[in-house]
């Protein structure tokens, strides 16, 4: 079974992780320059919460990592 892990450092270590089948949303924001620089923000949430579980921030390619989640939560 494969699994979304986020693992935020230096200082301290925080990590995530969420089954890809319980994933329920996954959201993509760019602004204008974003667009331009093909970088965005991914959010996703799971089943177990009615919010955003993980959001990563300055993301290259989001439509592409997006894709990717979704071909493994199908």
């Amino acid at each position: 079974m494969r699994k979304l892990v986020v693992t935020q450092l230096p200082l301290s270590r925080y990590t995530n992780e969420v089954m890809h089948t319980h994933i329920r949303n996954i959201q993509i924001q760019q602004n204008m320059i974003e667009r331009l620089f093909n970088i965005g923000t991914i959010k996703i949430a799971s089943a177990g919460t009615g919010d955003i579980e993980i959001t990563v921030s300055g993301i290259p390619a989001p439509n592409r990592i997006k894709a990717v989640i979704d071909h493994y939560r199908l």
